[in-house]
């Protein structure tokens, strides 16, 4: 959906994995310095060094990422960054810095040239023309970063580098009822163009059960197909009693393209079975918005699928589907290399396109050019290492983030800041604090950071929220002997007046919207590592004044305010159902009763989930598209040129159609799959919204590592109209908005569900 939702349940740990080092990083304490490796830890940048890592920074990025050398392609960039740093920071004129710069960095890319001002090198002979040599160049799809399966990926073109992992499906979905415990074939003619062993197109015909489980799963895997020649192709199964539903259609493995026409579903060997009458769109004659097929599920990046009219083999079009660049970009040219100033008095020539032979690009170097590393100590304590990972995060937002026209950052100062505060950091803590600084500028959602050895986050007995300008807590756990209640204000925390500490955190928390900084903030001032204390001064109803300190021993996950039942009765012909809660199976033996109720109270407060019929569905009376997004394809540096691969959702009505009364619950956590539904509610009118703005926060997932342990999560995805909802911008404001009081929390009241029953008692 608009997150990558298989990993939400990921997302939601990194969330929480992240504010934890918010907290951490806030309260912890400079520690003795330990030896010549700490007081080297803290040594401040002078203006040169910023100046040179600048450059070094900026150079790092280009040539990793656009110079498409064999040699920089197999490199560990982050053993790289680490190891050269310190020779980039203590040069001390251009001309140093770069002599320095252009020698380590021909090691790995060897048409490379750095210079001073005023000196630009000739052209390296390598970049002349050749007819008779291909040219190597990178394409970016977001950006690669290692992850498998991952829909973002980076590729040479014509540098023999596949994409492991990966397959792009064009299918269409029927129920099951109607073929449980038949056999039933689907056939189709298709053509394909594809390469290689690793690289297979074939048919797909499988059933799936209820919880997900297959009830079969058959494809032409046996007899892949191969030929650019129209050929009928056919797949058949049992399908299992149990089995929900069956979906086929044509299937990419790896790269290349396939072309399918005049599909057919049926019951094997049942004469009287009518093979495409159960399909939509059998033929590929209807047209959809921007060429997509209609009836038929595209596949997600990096593949894609349109309507063809490309020798079809019946009728006037066929379906598409490839992994082919589809972007029409052209290859940089050798001979014209991209040339920047870096700063710091240098400049650099680097060539976007290089040649190649039978034996790899040119020119050839000898193995082992690369200088001896040295190991060093893998951790956030180590200086250079902290200095490296300011300079490789920044260049992955620099040059693949696609959204700096509406986060608006001041992308260069913030290098500066992040370079600076690195070079004095005192503990993995403290740099855990820069990093965050660093990506919250994207002001946006994107960049969250957190550390692949921590602990997770532990809380306080209580949760608070921030109601009538006022900290106040929300919930007490039973357990609890201090005396603290529900409705008590908070005035400080750790000594630190409420706000004050509020807004502390909120410079560090990710979010395009107040509300979701607000709601991050909360979280990561109350939760930190097990065992700490949080000392709080609290004011009571009575306006009694006292000091209580607070230990943190719950896993925040297990302190949960009180809702009703998953699925309750909450009066009489008014139903509450609580998507974060609630499995298919709770939600399918419900529907009986959804379907006679007078009014249905839908809970998207929290997390994404994982329900997989949802019941929005069930308010649609016909298939629906949401929100179109795009991926950036990016070939040249600074996100110059960028155009972007169009892709969104398309959403299939089900059955029982609900005619009850609509409401449903949001608020500042509101994330992910339940974003996207809410954006269907908005753009199609199926019930009132009641709450607070959402969080704000949409896109693909990626994401990467750095050296020391550190992650960072962000979204590589824009919004491309469709008639949706600025998600990203301004978030899901609701139709009937409530704010919270001070005297309902000290009743113990939930005023957003409250307001949301009425309104479908009304």
């Amino acid at each position: 959906m608009l997150f990558d939702h298989t990993r939400s349940s990921l997302v939601a740990g990194l969330t929480l994995a992240s504010c934890w080092l918010i907290s951490a990083a806030l309260v912890a304490q400079p520690p003795a310095l330990r030896g010549r490796q700490d007081s080297l830890a803290n040594r401040p940048l002078d203006r040169r060094g910023i100046e040179n890592l600048v450059a070094f920074t900026r150079l790092l990025g280009y040539v990793r990422y656009f110079h498409p050398s064999d040699e920089a392609a197999r490199t560990d960039w982050g053993s790289f960054a680490v190891n050269n740093i310190d020779s980039a920071e203590s040069a001390r004129s251009p001309q140093q810095l770069a002599s320095r710069l252009d020698s380590v960095f021909r090691t790995v890319a060897p048409t490379v040239r750095v210079f001073p001002s005023g000196s630009r090198p000739a052209v390296p002979k390598e970049l002349d023309p050749s007819p008779d040599q291909k040219i190597v160049a990178w394409r970016h799809r977001g950006v690669g970063l290692g992850s498998l399966n991952s829909r973002y990926f980076s590729r040479r073109v014509n540098g023999g580098d596949t994409i492991p992992g990966l397959i792009g499906e064009l299918t269409q979905t029927l129920r099951a009822e109607a073929y449980r415990g038949k056999r039933v074939r689907f056939a189709a003619a298709v053509r394909a163009e594809v390469s290689g062993a690793q690289n297979q197109a074939r048919l797909l015909l499988r059933a799936e059960r209820e919880d997900g489980q297959p009830g079969f799963s058959a494809d032409t895997n046996d007899r892949p197909i191969t030929e650019n020649r129209w050929n009928v192709y056919e797949v058949s199964g049992n399908v299992a009693d149990d089995a929900e539903s069956i979906t086929f259609g044509s299937m990419l493995a790896g790269e290349g393209s396939i072309w399918m026409d005049s599909p057919s579903f049926a019951i094997a060997g049942d004469s009287a079975s009518q093979p495409s009458s159960a399909l939509v769109n059998a033929d590929f004659e209807q047209t959809g918005r921007d060429n997509e097929i209609p009836g038929w599920h595209a596949p997600t990046l990096p593949y894609s699928s349109q309507l063809s009219k490309q020798n079809p083999y019946s009728g006037s079009m066929c379906a598409f589907l490839t992994s082919h660049d589809t972007s029409n970009i052209p290859l940089p040219s050798p001979n014209q290399p991209f040339v920047t100033y870096l700063g710091g008095g240098i400049w650099c020539m680097v060539p976007l396109g290089v040649y190649r032979d039978s034996l790899g690009t040119l020119p050839h170097l000898p193995g082992l050019m690369q200088p001896q590393q040295e190991a060093i100590i893998a951790s956030g304590e180590n200086r250079r290492i902290r200095l490296a990972d300011v300079a490789l995060a920044w260049n992955v937002f620099q040059h693949f983030y696609p959204s700096f026209d509406q986060v608006k950052a001041d992308w260069s100062a913030a290098l500066r800041r992040g370079l600076v505060s690195a070079a004095t950091d005192t503990d993995q803590s403290a740099f855990s604090r820069t990093l965050l600084q660093l990506t919250s500028q994207l002001n946006s959602g994107d960049g969250i950071v957190y550390r692949e050895t921590g602990s997770a986050e532990f809380s306080p007995p209580i949760l608070w929220d921030w109601i009538d300008n006022k900290l106040v807590v929300s919930y007490v756990d039973s357990t609890d002997t201090t005396g603290i209640k529900r409705g008590d204000v908070v005035l400080t925390v750790n000594g630190i007046a409420s706000g004050e500490a509020l807004t502390r955190h909120e410079q560090l928390c990710w979010g395009m919207t107040p509300q979701r900084k607000m709601s991050m903030s909360l979280h990561s001032l109350r939760c930190g590592p097990e065992g700490s204390e949080l000392t709080l001064t609290v004011q009571s109803k009575t306006e009694h004044t006292d000091s209580i300190k607070l230990q943190r021993t719950f896993h925040d996950r297990a302190l949960r305010k009180p809702r009703p039942g998953k699925i309750a009765e909450v009066k009489p012909g008014i139903f509450y159902v609580d998507i974060e809660r609630i499995s298919g199976a709770e939600f399918k033996n419900a529907l009986p009763d959804l379907e006679k109720s007078k009014g249905i109270v839908i809970d998207l407060r929290g997390d994404t989930h994982e329900l997989k019929d949802g019941p929005i569905l069930h308010l649609m009376d016909s298939t629906v598209s949401l929100i179109r997004w795009g991926l950036p394809v990016i070939v040249h540096p600074d996100r110059q040129d960028m155009v972007f691969e169009p892709g969104g959702w398309t959403f299939e009505a089900a059955k029982p159609r609900l005619k009850a009364k609509i409401s449903f619950i949001e608020d500042s956590r509101t994330s992910g799959e339940n974003m996207t539904w809410l954006a269907l509610v908005r753009q199609y009118s199926l019930g009132e919204i009641v709450g607070d703005t959402l969080a704000g926060t949409n896109g693909i997932e990626n994401q990467f590592s750095l050296p020391g342990g550190y992650r960072i999560l962000w979204r590589g995805t824009t919004q491309m109209g469709g008639g949706g909802p600025q998600l990203r911008v301004s978030g899901i404001k609701p139709s009937v908005p409530v704010q919270r009081t001070l005297q309902g929390t000290r009743e113990g009241r939930d005023e957003y569900l409250d307001r949301a029953i009425a309104v479908v008692s009304e």
